[in-house]
């Protein structure tokens, strides 16, 4: 588990002559001690960048498949775009089942991997990494590492800050949020001025998580998450019944729109800020890209401020939740030419080129040390970056630390809080009541 403090750690930023610089690597060229069989290997990559803000992933890996291939023609790769949910929830869940998932795909690493792994369903990659040189280019491994072996690789950061509009905040003479009384007082003004304090459109759930888990966090810091997923410690503490009763505060006093959790993530919550019906947006850095392409004011990205999550009280921590949780894993099912191929292809990705064309075209943050240039890229995904380096800390989204069936409940206790269905001692109790169930069917 990482501590509270991992991700300042990790970013070793020095800003000199407009770049953020980390500890460059060189590029390596691939291994030259594998080689490929005659006849072509076919592999298969599944990925889910099918919405219109993952389009540039989806070019970068495109055009990528594309100069791989035609540097070993013994190979192709085959790639399989699914919706997000319909890929991790559904049909790669089915096929660690049989055993028959596709040869590359992208995954989660934390408690998402954890039962692939354990089920023997992931490739091991310590010994390519050890092979290929590649294993001190990555930022932090901590998420895709089980019992001091690499079993999947990080392909992009992310951070998880408060977005606000500018413009609006400047009209009626306020300020960004510093704290829990600020964001209070901030949304009452917001709402008798007419406007939605925060866009939250909660029908798939994991939105209104990021919020819970954020005062969660406030609240019981990172030592109390690390013992619940431990066995050490309960939901059911003081400090996570005072969180959720802020939440359940925030949906009462009309923080949010309307029918929230019938409301979609995209074209409901980030419709609702670009077009300035709601002030302030918590969301991901992954959201830069749609401020910076807004489909309605083509000057909205000058209008968009990006800002810490409020702490309890002055001078508490405004801890950010970070960190290196999305990458490319690989089938243990296998042949030694697939093998073959797929580590040739694992080094044809993960270079500096491609991590800087990540950072400068998808707009997301490298999980890789290489060298970035702050100047070509928009005004809100370079503000993002700042305030991800002013914090005084980070932490992992709560869904990446909770095993799958728990993830679950965090996400429908969150979303029962926030619609006022429930009180914050049912939830916290059912939640513990599935963390129990999980530990016993898995005998931890």
């Amino acid at each position: 588990m990482r501590s509270a403090g991992f991700y300042a750690a990790a970013v070793l930023l020095v800003l000199a002559a407009g770049f953020v610089v980390f500890d460059l690597a060189a590029q390596r060229p691939a291994s030259s001690d594998i080689s490929l069989t005659p006849e072509k290997t076919v592999l298969t990559f599944r990925h889910f960048w099918v919405e219109e803000h993952d389009r540039p992933m989806n070019e970068i890996f495109t055009e990528t498949v594309a100069r791989f291939e035609q540097a070993y023609p013994d190979i192709e790769i085959v790639m399989e775009g699914l919706p997000q949910q319909a890929h991790r929830e559904q049909r790669l869940k089915a096929e660690m089942v049989t055993g028959n998932p596709p040869h590359l795909f992208l995954v989660f690493g934390g408690a998402e991997l954890h039962p692939y792994v354990a089920a023997g369903r992931m490739m091991d990659l310590t010994g390519f990494l050890e092979r290929s040189g590649l294993r001190d280019d990555f930022r932090d491994l901590s998420m895709w590492t089980f019992d001091g072996r690499v079993y999947g690789l990080p392909l992009e950061g992310f951070s998880e800050p408060l977005y606000y509009n500018r413009r609006l905040f400047e009209q009626l003479r306020l300020e960004p949020p510093r704290t829990w009384e600020d964001l209070l007082r901030v949304s009452d003004r917001l709402k008798e001025a007419g406007y939605i304090p925060l866009a939250l459109g909660n029908r798939d759930r994991w939105p209104g998580a990021i919020l819970y888990h954020y005062l969660l966090h406030r609240h019981g810091g990172q030592e109390q998450i690390d013992a619940i997923v431990q066995g050490e410690a309960s939901f059911v503490n003081e400090a996570y019944v005072e969180a959720s009763r802020k939440l359940v505060e925030m949906g009462r006093r009309g923080l949010f729109p309307d029918e929230v959790d019938q409301l979609d993530h995209d074209e409901g919550a980030v419709s609702l800020f670009i077009r300035g019906r709601a002030a302030m947006f918590l969301g991901g850095s992954w959201n830069a890209n749609q401020f910076e392409q807004p489909r309605v004011s083509p000057d909205f990205e000058a209008n968009v401020g990006v800002t810490l999550f409020p702490a309890l009280r002055e001078g508490m921590p405004q801890d950010i939740a970070a960190g290196f949780s999305m990458g490319i894993g690989v089938s243990s099912n296998l042949s030694p030419a697939e093998q073959t191929a797929v580590e040739r292809f694992l080094e044809f990705v993960f270079t500096a080129d491609v991590q800087r064309r990540i950072f400068e075209q998808a707009l997301r943050e490298p999980s890789m040390n290489i060298l970035v240039d702050l100047s070509r890229v928009g005004p809100v995904f370079s503000d993002v970056m700042r305030v991800t380096r002013q914090a005084k800390g980070s932490f992992m989204a709560y869904d990446h630390l909770l095993p799958p069936a728990v993830k679950e409940a965090f996400y429908d206790a969150s979303q029962a809080l926030i619609s006022g269905l429930s009180d914050p001692h049912t939830e916290l109790y059912r939640l513990q009541s599935v963390m129990e169930a999980w530990r016993r069917e898995n005998g931890r």
